[in-house]
């Protein structure tokens, strides 16, 4: 019943904002998703929504503000993602509630952070040590099942959850290339939640030319046809 009420709720705001841009027939609704995301379908005159169910909890505003910069971008208009949803999903409480659903989600996920030669506190205490990172609040680190992923790390800035490819848990693999490889991922969340353009990417990169093995790091990547 709270389903239902939560998905009737959503459909009556996202009917209210998309009616103002043409659409007559209008649904949307909550979906189980492992990023946070909204897909939709559209034709002439129609639209359906589905929401990331991380946004079920989300204040009125949230969603109409959502609802809006979709249909403006649909119009092929620019438009920045509203100041209320960004505030709201960069709160710490959003973090601390959606973290564990994003880690139950996440498909090769290990839920350990010591490997067999490898211990990714290690690696971070070694980065802290070097000045190259702070505290990261609600960080969590942990291996993934390699399942020939050629990319060696993971990351989702909203969530603060880290993750290395388990290949690079062997006594072959020295602690700068783990080091670099977690740099490469923490830089992400250090940067922060931009989700409007390329400011993230362009102070990701700056971050990441602080770590001055990064070529040594990447050459050994690629002996093992790997990527960061």
């Amino acid at each position: 019943m709270e389903d239902f009420q939560k998905n009737e709720e959503l459909k009556n705001i996202f009917q209210r904002v998309a009616a103002e841009y043409g659409y007559s027939s209008v649904n949307a609704e909550y979906l189980s998703t492992k990023d946070l995301k909204v897909r939709w379908q559209r034709g002439y005159d129609w639209i359906n929504f589905q929401v990331s169910d991380y946004l079920d909890d989300a204040p009125e505003e949230v969603l109409e503000g959502l609802a809006k910069n979709i249909c403006e971008r649909l119009n092929g208009r620019a438009s920045e993602f509203s100041r209320a949803l960004k505030t709201w999903v960069t709160r710490p409480e959003f973090c601390k509630q959606k973290q564990p659903v994003y880690i139950e989600r996440s498909m090769g996920l290990l839920n350990e952070v010591k490997g067999e030669h490898k211990d990714l506190n290690d690696s971070l205490k070694r980065l802290q040590d070097a000045g190259l990172v702070g505290e990261i609040p609600g960080l969590y680190l942990s291996w993934r099942e390699n399942n020939g992923d050629m990319k060696v790390g993971r990351c989702s800035v909203l969530m603060k959850v880290v993750t290395l490819s388990k290949q690079l848990d062997s006594e072959d693999v020295p602690d700068f290339v783990i080091d670099y490889c977690l740099y490469n991922e923490l830089v992400h969340i250090i940067a922060g939640y931009h989700p409007d353009g390329d400011i993230h990417d362009i102070e990701s990169l700056l971050l990441l030319k602080n770590f001055t093995q990064e070529s040594e790091a990447q050459q050994f990547l690629r002996t093992i046809e790997m990527y960061a």
